[in-house]
């Protein structure tokens, strides 16, 4: 009858363990978080428009309430249809 032999795995001489612990450095793991963050930034704030295209801009928040009763576009600092468009090109904000 065959029974198994119950070794660990070695990799050129150290267990599989001690190896990805080796190699993970903290110095990477804390750039990879950096770009990371980075990244998600840039996400939230950059917009592109297309040339041939127009971006409406709409306010979601805002200390001040939402636009009044029977308005359309916010023309101070409330929430909503804002009074301004975008151009096409990159836009930061």
């Amino acid at each position: 009858m065959f029974t198994p032999n119950l070794v660990s795995f070695t990799v050129l001489g150290s267990t599989a363990g001690d190896l990805l612990s080796s190699t993970i450095d903290p110095v990477i793991v804390v750039a990879v978080a950096a770009l990371f963050l980075l990244l998600f930034v840039c996400w939230l704030c950059v917009r592109f428009v297309p040339n041939d295209y127009v971006a409406i801009v709409e306010k979601l928040w805002s200390a001040s309430g939402s636009v009044p009763e029977g308005g359309i576009i916010a023309l101070g600092s409330e929430a909503g249809y804002q009074a301004e468009l975008l151009r096409g090109g990159v836009h930061f904000g």
